[in-house]
């Protein structure tokens, strides 16, 4: 999902989380109103990591990477071997095996962000949403997530979709765009498809030129004069 600021993109995610209801058109998963489902079945289909973190209590990292588990673990049970594997598997993928018996409260803004991926990754979900999730992030850790779950998306053939405020970014690691402007969506399709000189234009306000000189396209901007 890509467009300027205030055009839809969270408020859109939240709607296929299921978190907002919408007042008109219908939100369908797997043949179902996303309605109809409880929270507890719909966290074993949908995880999400979102743009701003709120934690207050002074969990540690691994217990909220384990908290990923839990829509998967049957009321009043312990975790079972396959969860905690789960957990490790997510704890190493995103390199924070050194603080995992950190406070969550006593990390920088990056590090949560990545701990809050772990725990979406360990939910182990079909479909993965990411509101602007590496907003807070450096670059060596964002491209680092992002790999990650182009990786995972190859391998299993899971559904990520994400609002991406980095043009280069999502021509990089995304295979299809949604365009959204003005809370509607006015373009969609695959990356070469809809990623032009146009689109900048049209939707962002700025001259650019989209070179393709290898696999993925990337963007040289020039802003327009007022």
């Amino acid at each position: 999902l890509i467009g300027p600021n205030g055009s839809g993109k969270s408020t859109l995610i939240n709607l296929l989380m299921g978190t907002h209801l919408t007042n008109s058109g219908k939100i369908i998963f797997k043949n179902k109103p996303i309605e109809s489902y409880n929270r507890r079945c719909l966290a074993q289909h949908l995880a999400l990591v979102p743009q701003d973190i709120s934690i207050g209590f002074d969990f540690s990292v691994y217990d909220i990477v384990l908290m990923g588990r839990h829509p998967h673990i049957p009321r009043f049970q312990q975790p079972s071997g396959g969860d905690l594997k789960s957990v490790a598997e997510a704890i190493t993928l995103l390199d924070i095996e050194g603080i995992k018996d950190r406070p969550v409260t006593h990390l920088s803004g990056g590090e949560k962000q990545r701990v809050i991926v772990a725990r979406a990754l360990a939910q182990d979900t079909e479909v993965l949403m990411l509101d602007e999730a590496t907003s807070s992030l450096d670059i060596e850790h964002t491209i680092q997530i992002l790999r990650i779950l182009r990786n995972r998306v190859e391998k299993t053939g899971k559904t990520i979709i994400a609002a991406v405020h980095d043009l280069n970014l999502a021509a990089a690691f995304c295979d299809e765009l949604l365009v959204l402007k003005n809370k509607s969506l006015c373009h969609s399709g695959p990356i070469r498809s809809v990623l032009t000189n146009e689109l900048l234009e049209e939707v962002f306000s700025v001259k650019g030129k989209v070179c393709y000189n290898d696999e993925h396209p990337r963007i040289e901007y020039q802003m327009l004069s007022s």
